[in-house]
């Protein structure tokens, strides 16, 4: 991602993610958000073993922060990321009834130190979610978050 770019990227989620049960900080949710833009605009597609990278420099230029505290925040959120999980709600299409799935938001995630980045790997679940966005999806551009400065801000604008 280029930095004098960032707030002009566009994030694009499923509204079924969007509308899932979970919790993540904000420093985790910016990550999430960046590695979503990131994704996209490699152009290279995802699948289960593709890595995304968010640089520290992107960081700091998207939300307003110097490049050490963003690496310290991005070196934090991979501590943290790993563990969070979604509960995404629907109905099963084998028996049509109510179904709840418990999934990670990440199946990897790498600290990269001195280098100024951290690589993710969603989750095989989650994918579909942020790549095969036909129908039913919800898009912004980055830079209408980029200043919150709670994650429950930027669930809210999501859902709104």
């Amino acid at each position: 991602m280029k930095s004098g770019k960032n707030q002009q990227q566009i994030v694009v989620k499923s509204n079924r993610l969007i509308e899932a049960s979970y919790r993540l900080d904000l420093v985790e949710q910016r990550v999430i958000l960046m590695a979503i833009i990131e994704a996209r605009n490699t152009g290279h597609g995802i699948n289960a073993e593709t890595f995304i990278e968010v640089r520290a420099s992107d960081f700091a230029a998207t939300f307003k922060t110097d490049e050490r505290s963003a690496y310290a925040r991005l070196r934090s959120a991979t501590d943290t990321l790993f563990n969070r999980w979604i509960l995404l709600r629907g109905i099963d299409e084998t028996t049509g009834k109510p179904m709840e799935r418990k999934t990670r938001w990440v199946s990897t995630v790498d600290y990269v130190e001195g280098a100024g980045l951290i690589r993710i790997q969603f989750a095989p679940v989650v994918i579909p979610y942020i790549t095969r966005l036909e129908s039913e999806f919800t898009s912004y551009h980055i830079g209408a978050v980029s200043q919150m400065s709670s994650s429950y801000a930027i669930r809210l604008y999501e859902l709104l």
